[in-house]
C-alpha cells in the first residue's frame, strides 16, 4: 500500500503530538486571537508571532521572576500559530505545565493576567484545564508550519 500525502501528514502530526504531550505534565489548554490593527484590518503572522512569544515572556516573569527568567528558567509551553479558515484569524493555540507549588486557578488567573497584559492579544481568550494529548493533537491540526518552536520549551526551574 502507498503512504497518501494526507496519510503521511496524519502520521508525522501524531507523532510530534506524542512527542509534545510527553514533554510535560501539561495543565492549561489556552487559546488567544490577535486584536485588529488601530486600522482596523487583520495582523499578520509575524505579528502574532511576536505577541506570543511576548505573552509567554511575562507570563514566565509573573511565575518565576524576573532574576529566574533572566538566568533561563522558565515554565514548560508549547505554542501552535493558526491563521484561520479564511486566513483573516489570527490566534494561537498553548499548552503550559503550571510550577508545581502553583494552585489551578491560580495559574488560570496568572495566564489571563498576562494576556490582558500583552499588547494586540485578547480580542478572544479561552482558558481550560488540558485533558488528554487530543488538545496537542488538535493545536497540529493547523499545520506543522504554525509550530512555534521558540516558545515550545520543557520547563527549566
Amino acid at each position: 500500500m502507498i503512504a497518501t500525502p494526507f496519510h503521511s501528514e496524519r502520521v508525522q502530526r501524531d507523532e510530534y503530538a506524542a512527542w509534545l504531550s510527553d514533554l510535560a505534565n501539561w495543565t492549561h489548554a489556552v487559546t488567544v486571537s490577535c486584536q485588529p490593527s488601530p486600522m482596523g484590518y487583520a495582523r499578520s503572522g509575524s505579528d502574532m508571532k511576536k505577541a506570543a512569544t511576548h505573552f509567554v515572556h511575562i507570563l514566565n516573569r509573573r511565575l518565576l521572576g524576573r532574576h529566574h527568567v533572566a538566568q533561563g528558567h522558565r515554565i514548560a509551553s508549547v505554542a501552535v500559530m493558526g491563521m484561520g479558515a479564511y486566513q483573516d484569524n489570527p490566534h494561537v493555540h498553548l499548552a503550559f505545565e503550571s510550577p508545581s507549588n502553583l494552585p489551578h486557578e491560580k495559574m488560570r488567573h496568572a495566564i489571563e493576567d498576562a494576556i490582558k497584559s500583552t499588547k494586540g492579544l485578547g480580542i478572544e481568550e479561552t482558558v481550560k484545564p488540558y485533558v488528554d494529548e487530543g488538545w496537542i493533537t488538535y493545536m497540529l491540526d493547523h499545520g506543522m508550519e504554525g509550530l512555534l518552536v521558540d516558545i515550545t520549551t520543557p520547563a527549566k526551574h
